[in-house]
Formats: C-alpha cells, structure tokens, sequence
C-alpha cells in the first residue's frame, strides 16, 4: 500500500509546476549602457571584417550597412557607431600594417582616416575620454593599454589618407 501512496505522490510533484519558475512572458530587463553599445559595435565590426576579409572596401560598405540598420532600430545609435567605427580602424590599420595582404595601402589608408573621423566624431558627442573608452572595451585589462597608447597617438598625429604627394 505504501508504494501506491509515493507512487501517486511522485506523479502529483511531476505534474504540479514548480513555484520558481520562470515567466516565459515576462519581459528581458536588460538596459544597455554606453559600454556595452560600444562593445556590440565592435562585435559588429568584427563581423563585418571576417565575413570581407581581405576586401576594405566590402568591409567598409558592411559597417556602413551596419550603422544605418542600428540607426533604425535605436533611437541613439552613437555608442555602437563609436565601437564600430573604432574597431573598422583598428582592423584596417592591423591589415596595413601586415603590408596590406593584397590590398591597395592606400585605400586602406583612406577607410583607416575615414572611420578614424567617425569614431572621433561620436566620441565628441558622447564626451568620452579614451580612457573611458579603452575602460569600456577592456574591462580594466591591463593587456589593453596599447590601445590606449594608440588612441593618444592618433589624437597627436591622425591617420591621413589615400596617396601622399
């Protein structure tokens, strides 16, 4: 008789829903910040140099895609455009760097000042400093600082485009 009774009793636990469970419903309370916008346009970025790899110019049109379909769906798309612009830069002048890999050195030069330009106009609208943004990208990796460094570089001397004459 005993059996019966934790046989009926297992099957009622199975069967009653647990009282911690999720509302499947209920809505994702994940606000984005500054930080994690500009994390999602490097993401893209990213994303758009490996699916054009080798090709600056259909990366170039990639991130431009990206930033237009961002600026649809997000009533302030600055942080991403900030990330993504930054990252574009930092990937192209990886890419010049290693001699351009087949590419034309000065049309990299141009997309490197190009969205240099971007990053640092929306830099300016959002009032951030490099370190802010280096802090925001790195989470306080000390691995980082080269960024940083290069970010100072740049603010000194910026990229310059296309053929010097």
């Amino acid at each position: 008789m005993r059996s019966r009774y934790e046989l009926s009793l297992s099957l009622w636990l199975l069967s009653a829903p647990p009282a911690f469970a999720a509302d499947i419903n209920a809505p994702l309370n994940e606000t984005p910040t500054i930080a994690s916008e500009i994390r999602r346009g490097e993401i893209a970025a990213v994303k758009c140099n490996g699916d054009n790899l080798l090709d600056p110019l259909a990366f170039s049109k990639c991130t431009s895609a990206a930033a237009m379909a961002d600026e649809q769906h997000h009533p302030n798309s600055a942080p991403f455009q900030l990330g993504l612009y930054w990252q574009e830069s930092v990937l192209n002048t990886i890419q010049m760097e290693g001699g351009g890999y087949g590419a034309d050195v000065n049309e990299l030069k141009t997309f490197i000042a190009t969205s240099y330009q971007g990053f640092r106009f929306f830099q300016k609208q959002l009032d951030l400093t490099d370190e802010q943004i280096v802090t925001a990208v790195a989470a306080n990796d000390p691995a980082y600082q080269p960024l940083l460094d290069q970010l100072h570089s740049w603010e000194r001397n910026p990229p310059e485009g296309g053929p010097q004459h």
